[in-house]
């Protein structure tokens, strides 16, 4: 196996107690940060089911997806037992290395970010502000100052569905730099940050350590983890040009969608001027659409906005807890 240079801190930040769980297993080439939701005695112990059930899976030969759905009936499990609390639940993003060799699947809006010469943004974040960006409705630069960034649309323990993990995977050009990081750190730092860092000749460790007490000195309010794992050149089966971003930071210092073509499904946002960061937009969501109807779709999105406010637990809620919220109103 390839010898990686790899290392983890997390750090509780202004909140009374840390609910983040790392994960780093050498041997395995496993790698994970979970975010645990529920308060005291909740999302600490969702989190740390997480990476057991990650690593337990991956021994016995699973994929990481099916480890990620396993995780998922262990929270809710561990919950009927009375371990945890009723409606515990965590988002969690996870990678193995195999040589050059990447697998990445994740739930949720802990973020996974790739250094190879350029920054790129691996994950797509399940969360409201990441649809209000897929709509047309906010821009993906705005998404860090949106007062709804917290809301997450699945999550791993949810009591209303299983949660869809999603997975990519593909080869990395090497020498390069992964971060996996909970929302305490990405929140917070800016792109120029996760650069100069991630770029530097410090160790794994240090940069990890680095980017967490960066997040949290800098006011953040919410636990911060990270991981950092540094892979070295490999001259075998090493890819040319990463195909995994979701988003690259460019030099013009924005983001911009890493497959720019439009698709039946998506299509660039007309409203931004030519230059501008470009975004993925829903292609029933097009300027030909009624007004009305683009009217009533923004009502709608503020009412769950303004529902998930009041209903959030320590400012983090999955879209389930919100449909089951109206559920209790109608009734």
């Amino acid at each position: 196996m390839t010898t990686l240079d790899t290392g983890g801190f997390s750090h509780k930040g202004a909140r009374p107690h840390n609910e983040d769980a790392l994960l780093l297993c050498d041997d395995l080439g496993l790698y994970a940060v979970a975010d645990g939701v529920g308060g005291v005695k909740g999302g600490e112990v969702a989190s740390s089911i997480v990476c057991a059930t990650l690593e337990a899976g991956l021994r016995a030969g699973h994929s990481l997806t099916v480890a990620m759905d396993q995780a998922h009936a262990d929270i809710l499990g561990a919950a009927s037992r009375g371990e945890g609390v009723p409606g515990s639940a965590s988002t969690a993003v996870a990678v193995t290395l195999k040589g050059s060799q990447l697998e990445l699947a994740w739930v949720g809006d802990s973020r996974a970010y790739l250094w190879d010469g350029q920054l790129q943004l691996l994950s797509k974040d399940h969360s409201l502000v990441q649809s209000l960006v897929d709509t047309a409705q906010l821009d993906f630069a705005e998404m860090e100052q949106h007062p709804q960034k917290n809301i997450i649309s699945q999550a791993l323990g949810s009591r209303n569905g299983a949660p869809v993990t999603a997975s990519k995977q593909g080869l990395l050009r090497t020498p390069c730099v992964i971060m996996l990081c909970s929302d305490g750190v990405s929140g917070e730092l800016s792109e120029e940050m996760l650069i100069n860092t991630l770029s530097s000749d410090n160790s794994a460790q240090h940069c990890a350590r680095t980017l967490v007490e960066a997040a949290v000195n800098g006011g953040g309010q919410d636990n911060a983890s990270c991981i950092v794992i540094r892979v070295p050149r490999l001259d075998a089966s090493a890819a040319d040009e990463s195909r995994l971003a979701f988003m690259r930071f460019g030099p013009d210092k924005r983001w911009h969608l890493a497959d720019a073509p439009a698709t039946e499904d998506t299509r660039v946002n007309p409203s931004l001027q030519e230059g501008d960061q470009t975004l993925a937009i829903a292609a029933t969501a097009s300027d030909s659409a009624p007004s009305g109807a683009r009217t009533m779709f923004r009502v709608a999105l503020g009412f769950i906005a303004l529902a998930a406010m009041a209903y959030a637990v320590e400012q983090t809620v999955t879209w389930s807890s919100l449909l089951e919220l109206l559920r209790r109103g109608q009734g």
